[in-house]
């Protein structure tokens, strides 16, 4: 359910260097998402997780670049179990920002630690502001343990990522990386990767409700 922006204290926006915006290609497989796969709460909610959480910098204080067209890049390290060179099915992510207009577009590129591309979608946001967005694929979607996600506006959409001052839980994230090192003080971009559940983790989800419902009978 989309509901209006609340926002709680002042949102200090940062300025930003569009020229050092480096922008990806959309690659031939590149994913332009149904709006049915995009949820916003306000930035005052907390937190709504479908998957297990692996990465999340997704606490206030908030701030943001000015509103503008972007390209923008941040990395990160998830405490996914597999190996730190391999990948894992992604349920979802979540970022805090949003475009101006309605059905601006915005693209999504999940890269490994030299820039290439893992994956990676596009979304018309059916709402314009600044939100707390979960944005679910349409097939679970690849993405690096270690590795870095690259959120650019389309041409003619205007619109922003926020930033956190709020070290990530769980996951690691440098601040020397980014176009979050660039600030001062630096921050981490605010965003959540969510996996889907491993079979072995789903079946003792479904064995753990099987027993509290025989054990309220």
């Amino acid at each position: 359910m989309k509901t209006a922006l609340k926002v709680v204290g002042v949102l200090a926006l940062v300025a930003g260097s569009a020229s050092a915006d480096i922008r990806l290609d959309l690659p031939s497989n590149h994913v332009m998402l149904p709006a049915s796969a995009v949820q916003a709460i306000d930035l005052s909610s907390g937190a709504v997780s479908r998957g297990t959480p692996v990465y999340s910098s997704m606490l206030a204080p908030f701030s943001a670049f000015a509103a503008g067209s972007f390209a923008h890049i941040d990395d990160y390290q998830s405490v996914h179990p597999a190996t730190a060179s391999g990948n894992f099915k992604m349920d979802a992510w979540r970022f805090a920002g949003g475009v101006t207009a309605v059905n601006g577009i915005l693209d999504f590129f999940f890269l490994d630690n030299s820039n290439n591309i893992i994956s990676s979608f596009g979304v018309a946001l059916p709402s314009a502001g600044d939100f707390l967005w979960t944005i679910t694929p349409t097939i679970p979607a690849d993405v690096a343990v270690n590795g870095r996600l690259q959120i650019q506006s389309r041409t003619g959409t205007t619109g922003r990522w926020y930033m956190t001052t709020t070290a990530p839980v769980p996951g690691t994230n440098s601040l020397t990386f980014g176009h979050g090192s660039t600030l001062a003080p630096a921050r981490y971009a605010a965003f959540e990767i969510q996996a889907l559940p491993t079979p072995g983790a789903a079946a003792l989800l479904g064995l753990g409700g099987l027993m509290a419902a025989r054990r309220r009978r």
